[in-house]
């Protein structure tokens, strides 16, 4: 399983690099200073938050094995199972809408701009809110057929998880289409961080309580934390963005 998701990522990579010869000059230019100096810092943070992102995901599984029993792993692992698989597509479909919303907003185009961001809302929340609303009802017809009969204690847990597809998804667009078209990976990576500290601090108090259950509700809490912060700079930097909110709630 590693080999095969190393070698579709490598393979990809490889790939574009391949297909952007039609539209790069990989040839030493001595301008090397002005074309890629300039974009490190904010790759750095990009690869930082991607990094955070990454122990955030996994954090409340160690500290659940590390104070729990490896049944309750177990559950937890089968419950976070359809939540992984659904936010990975919903994540992959966030850079698709970039290049037009980079255009939008380098032509000034606010008003394109809100009303095409209001679209992505509407469209993922069209797909991410019947996904939670499925789980939640179904949650353990999903767990026997995902996992089998023996991790239907699993039930609860992926119904606390479930509300997470969404909040993520939300928070995506936020971070894919707001902020960091705008230039701030930083306050992408500060929401990342403020909510890996949160999912860390209550994983520590849920945990040894609530067991499984405890990282369940650790890590929507923590999710939510994080969206409500990313709601914050993105007002910030654009007050506009307060209608797509206003908009969504009209419909």
């Amino acid at each position: 399983m590693g080999f095969l998701m190393v070698l579709s990522s490598t393979g990809a990579n490889i790939f574009n690099c391949i297909h952007a010869r039609k539209y790069v000059d990989y040839r030493y230019q001595k301008s090397l200073n002005f074309i890629i100096f300039p974009h490190l810092k904010p790759v750095l943070v990009l690869f930082t938050t991607q990094l955070t992102a990454k122990v955030y995901l996994n954090i409340d599984t160690v500290l659940l094995g590390s104070q729990s029993s490896e049944h309750c792993v177990g559950l937890y692992s089968a419950a976070v199972i359809l939540n992984t698989i659904l936010i990975t597509v919903f994540t992959a479909m966030m850079p698709v809408f970039v290049p037009r919303i980079v255009e939008t907003l380098n032509k000034g185009e606010n008003d394109n701009y809100i009303i095409l961001l209001k679209k992505i809302f509407s469209f993922v929340i069209a797909l991410a809110l019947p996904a939670v609303v499925g789980i939640e009802m179904l949650g353990s017809e999903l767990i026997t057929l995902l996992a089998g009969d023996e991790f239907i204690d699993a039930t609860i847990t992926i119904r606390y998880l479930a509300p997470i597809i969404l909040i993520t998804s939300l928070s995506n667009i936020l971070y894919h289409n707001v902020l960091v078209p705008r230039g701030k990976e930083k306050s992408v990576l500060i929401c990342t961080l403020v909510g890996a500290t949160a999912n860390l601090s209550l994983s520590f108090i849920l945990i040894p309580v609530y067991q499984e259950n405890g990282a369940a509700i650790g890590s929507l809490i923590s999710e939510i934390i994080a969206f409500a912060l990313s709601i914050v700079y993105s007002v910030r930097f654009d007050k506009s963005i307060k209608n797509v909110f206003h908009k969504l709630v009209i419909i």
